[in-house]
């Protein structure tokens, strides 16, 4: 790689006594070089005897040939890389392994490498290492070691005739790292174009995984709609973008030809020059605008509304949803703000079941169609499963769209076995049928055996088959209660609700279950889906009258009147109150009507018949003809 050098900017004149600078080779410099020059020494090994040979298989055209990695085992504990380019004679591995700063490629944007340092990286998690070289026919054996001065020595053991390929093989013995060899191994390898020939395969399946995970893939970039580093790549090796230059924080990798970034001397760093300012902030640029056209052709191509909803929203996390936050009514998704919906998810050892006012989506959510006597199969299914359940009524699985496969039958769910253990941790009970008939209230509910495990129940008290100590003094009243609920999407199906005698209830054995009233139950969950409690209130004669002012063209206040009278919602406190949930009322609007009476005193007399009658309002209200 052509290194940038700086420009001279000093002129000297004049006949001065000068001494030129020199390094004292010692052990000192030596560690600086090989050692203390990088951060993180495992990855600085991997990576600078990789991008070695990534090197020589550019100069001789084998780009496409994967060289060869030995990461370490426990019980083959050495790293080592082989390639098939044109090995080394016996005078060129001298000089490149005991010349610093000695480098064939620093005169070319072909290679990576530049500053003739990497090939002495493997001091840097040693003492010691091999190098192997086929040359022309000629195997070449030698060690690399520090002497008893800590000073780096290159001698030749052997040398024989061979006929394996020709090339160059670098062994370093690394016990105790192996972890963090395989650890590093895959950040450093996942920005090569061409996967060398690895011999552990999880490292290639990982590295699979993760690329696989930026589902955005342009020319110059691969980006996850997960918030994350961004990372510059130049040559396979990346670079951490310094926090001073990042535009947005996305799991990504912005790409760049080799001599578009300056790093520092370890390869583990960008400079802050005008350069690579300039290299990185333009590509920011460039795939933002690239990369919102890719989205929308990728969702676009979906052939359901509901398949390009999911793409949608694989995109929309992150900074990538940022940039779409405004385009979700594009893909024809049917969404009306009033539903909730019931959710059934694991948290620890229980099944929960909630309420959710935006429709859940994403990985390990499954979608059924809410039907009677489905609550125990899906809870089982969820607790098994380690998944979220989203319970749909008819009408939510149609106004959202959902494709046909992707909405499951819970009664095609395996029924939860019966329990095997002792009969203490079983209760005989009743769960209601959904009757409400006042007269045989017994046929209102049907005998069944519950298991006193973890996950909560609803249930009321019951005696003589009638409620009792409970808040609704009636089924038919709880059902009201129910449905009234259900209007904030929280669902509470018949057979969920168990009625329990008296006797029990007051008993030590009912403290071990985990048991709510439905009186509990419903204003808990309805209190998970408002957001507001204080509602607007009108007790005024004139909206009428006001909103064809409005409507004529009248002042702005009467419009301001009109925008806060549509905002009147008179079932939702009273679902609340039905709940015990105490709601607020806001009385601005009869404030606002009492000032514009005041204001208008003329209007408490006037009489909207017609254009005629509107003519003259107008022009009282304006001013006119007062």
């Amino acid at each position: 790689m052509i290194l940038n050098e700086a420009k001279r900017d000093v002129t000297v004149s004049g006949d001065f006594e000068s001494t030129s600078y020199s390094i004292e080779a010692g052990a000192k410099a030596f560690a600086v070089l090989s050692k203390n020059i990088y951060v993180n020494a495992v990855k600085a090994v991997i990576r600078e005897l990789s991008t070695n040979a990534m090197d020589i298989h550019a100069e001789v055209e084998k780009q496409n040939v994967p060289f060869k990695v030995h990461l370490p085992t426990t019980i083959e504990a050495w790293f080592g890389i082989r390639d098939f380019g044109t090995g080394l004679s016996k005078e060129a591995a001298m000089k490149t392994y005991t010349t610093y700063f000695y480098s064939t490629r620093a005169d070319s944007n072909k290679y990576t490498g530049a500053l003739g340092l990497g090939s002495k990286s493997p001091f840097a998690v040693a003492d010691s290492f091999t190098v192997t070289s086929w040359f022309e026919g000629v195997k070449y054996v030698y060690t690399a070691y520090k002497d008893e001065n800590q000073c780096p020595q290159f001698a030749l053991l052997t040398e024989e005739k061979s006929d394996e390929p020709s090339g160059l093989e670098v062994v370093v013995h690394v016990e105790g790292m192996e972890a963090e060899f395989i650890r590093e191994a895959v950040q450093v390898y996942k920005h090569f174009e061409i996967m060398p020939d690895i011999n552990i395969p999880s490292v290639v399946a990982t590295i699979k995984d993760q690329l696989n995970a930026m589902q955005l893939v342009g020319k110059d970039f691969r980006l996850s709609h997960k918030y994350g580093r961004m990372v510059a790549v130049m040559g396979s090796v990346g670079y951490e973008i310094p926090s001073q230059l990042v535009d947005f924080s996305s799991d990504g990798i912005l790409y760049f030809e080799l001599g578009e970034l300056n790093f520092n001397p370890g390869r583990e760093q960008l400079t802050l020059d005008d350069k690579t300012r300039t290299a990185i902030k333009d590509r920011y640029q460039k795939i933002k605008d690239e990369a919102v056209d890719m989205i929308f052709k990728t969702i676009d191509e979906e052939n359901t509304a509901w398949k390009r909803r999911k793409a949608f929203h694989r995109f929309e996390k992150g900074t990538l949803g940022s940039w779409l936050s405004n385009s979700q009514r594009r893909y024809d998704y049917k969404y009306t703000g009033h539903h909730s919906f019931a959710t059934m998810s694991k948290c620890g050892r229980v099944v929960k079941k909630g309420v959710d006012r935006t429709l859940p989506m994403g990985e390990n959510i499954h979608y059924f169609l809410n039907q009677p006597g489905c609550t125990h199969r899906v809870r089982y299914f969820v607790r098994n499963e380690h998944v979220t359940a989203v319970l749909l009524t008819q009408s939510q699985a149609e106004d959202i769209e959902i494709d046909a496969e992707d909405l499951q039958n819970p009664m095609d769910l395996p029924k939860p076995p019966r329990s095997a253990r002792a009969t203490q941790s079983q209760l005989k009970t009743y769960t209601w049928n959904g009757q409400t008939s006042s007269r045989t209230p017994a046929d209102s509910w049907e005998p069944t055996v519950v298991d006193l495990d973890e996950d909560e129940r609803v249930y009321v008290c019951i005696n003589r088959w009638k409620l009792d100590g409970s808040r609704y003094y009636s089924v038919n009243y709880m059902r009201r209660a129910i449905e009234a609920a259900a209007k904030f999407g929280v669902h509470l199906n018949c057979d969920e609700v168990h009625g329990l005698k008296n006797a029990y209830v007051n008993g030590k054995k009912f403290e071990k279950g985990n048991w709510i009233t439905v009186h509990a139950y419903l204003k808990r969950e309805v209190e998970k889906c408002i957001k507001e409690r204080t509602f607007v209130k009108y007790n005024g004669y004139y909206e009428d009258l006001f909103k064809a002012i409005a409507e004529a063209g009248g002042p702005e206040e009467f419009s301001d009147f009109v925008e806060l009278h549509e905002q009147i919602d008179t079932e939702t406190p009273s679902v609340l109150r039905e709940c015990d949930i105490e709601v607020a009322f806001d009385e601005s609007l009869d404030t606002m009507e009492e000032l514009l009476l005041e204001k208008y005193p003329m209007l408490k007399f006037a009489r909207h018949g017609g254009a005629a009658d509107m003519v003259t309002i107008l022009n009282y209200v304006q001013g006119e003809n007062e």
